[in-house]
């Protein structure tokens, strides 16, 4: 066997490796942002019972580190059933992570008066479990396209390669007799 094809053969192993390595990455990204992005939302809207929550309190919590970050936090007031809660959620009530944007934290704490009365979702087996703010917008999507776009790319060449494979090896069998 030609010294050449070997190092062609062994070039070509390392590739698809490579291949298949970043497309289960690219699946794996995108199947983490689903659960953390889009499923709970969807369960939410699936799931969850409206009901009003009257804001008692609202407030700009500061986490100092290196980088300062902000959450809007709210008090929220409620009945389920006839049974008074109080409950301490964040703009969404899914999401307790702290973003260095205090602006937008800002915008959230500014929509909602104090002793006003909105609509909210409440988990009705675990009715402490509430969501001010529905989080249904298309932006949560976006973190998924470039790596759907890198893996349906590393399909087609991992697809590419597996042909050429196959046809390397007909064509060796057929001229071998």
């Amino acid at each position: 066997m030609d010294p050449r094809n070997i190092i062609d053969i062994g070039r070509n192993v390392i590739l698809l490796i490579g291949q298949v390595a970043i497309f289960f990455l690219c699946i794996g990204f995108i199947g983490y942002i689903y659960e953390e992005n889009i499923l709970p939302d969807k369960t939410v809207a699936e799931t969850y019972h409206v009901t009003s929550c009257t804001v008692l309190n609202k407030m700009l919590t500061t986490k100092d580190s290196v980088v300062p970050r902000y959450r809007a936090d709210f008090l929220l007031a409620y009945a389920i059933d006839g049974r008074q809660y109080k409950s301490t959620v964040s703009g969404n009530g899914l999401d307790y992570a702290f973003t260095t944007d205090q602006a937008s934290q800002e915008e959230i704490l500014a929509e909602f008066d104090i002793n006003a009365a909105y609509p909210c979702w409440y988990n009705p087996e675990h009715p402490q479990m509430l969501v001010l703010v529905l989080r249904h917008s298309w932006s949560s999507t976006f973190p998924l396209a470039v790596p759907s776009v890198i893996a349906l790319i590393m399909l087609y060449y991992i697809f590419k390669m597996i042909f050429q494979c196959i046809e390397a090896i007909v064509f060796r069998m057929r001229h071998k007799f």
